[in-house]
């Protein structure tokens, strides 16, 4: 027949799971990341935390290079992706002084540190940009 002492050691198996589940999230996803600088290579993940990543994930390079004439000058955006905790937050950086605060992980910014690679010396030969890397800073809010 039925008794109850397997129903209530169910249900304290279960809460206590969902109990451990929820601490683990809010550890990873919650807590501070690693703050510092980094260099983001492409397509290459670096770690902030144990469940969240930062990618470069493109460099757009529109820059006049250097001794050429151009109408504009052109512009160098580091496209960079967020991941972790059931998220992808894509985001740009395209000038010093622009960073990124993150929504999937509230009080996380991210920015460009220090100055952008030099203006190509000739356009490559791809069209595409030699650039591979850049350097961002990542911050906790206090």
């Amino acid at each position: 027949m039925f008794d109850p002492r397997i129903r209530s050691a169910k249900g304290a198996v279960l809460a206590s799971a969902a109990f451990f589940l929820a601490g683990c999230a809010s550890l990873d996803c919650r807590g501070p990341v690693a703050a510092g600088t980094f260099t983001l290579a492409l397509d290459q993940p670096v770690a902030l935390s144990p469940a969240v990543r930062l990618t470069l994930d493109e460099v757009e390079d529109s820059r006049c290079p250097a001794g050429t004439r151009c109408i504009w000058a052109g512009r160098i955006a580091y496209r960079v992706s967020l991941r972790g905790c059931g998220k992808d937050e894509p985001f740009t950086l395209a000038v010093a002084g622009q960073y990124l605060a993150s929504t999937t992980l509230p009080g996380v910014r991210i920015a460009l540190a220090g100055h952008v690679q030099p203006v190509p010396p000739a356009p490559p030969p791809s069209g595409r940009t030699s650039i591979r890397s850049v350097v961002v800073s990542v911050a906790n809010a206090d």
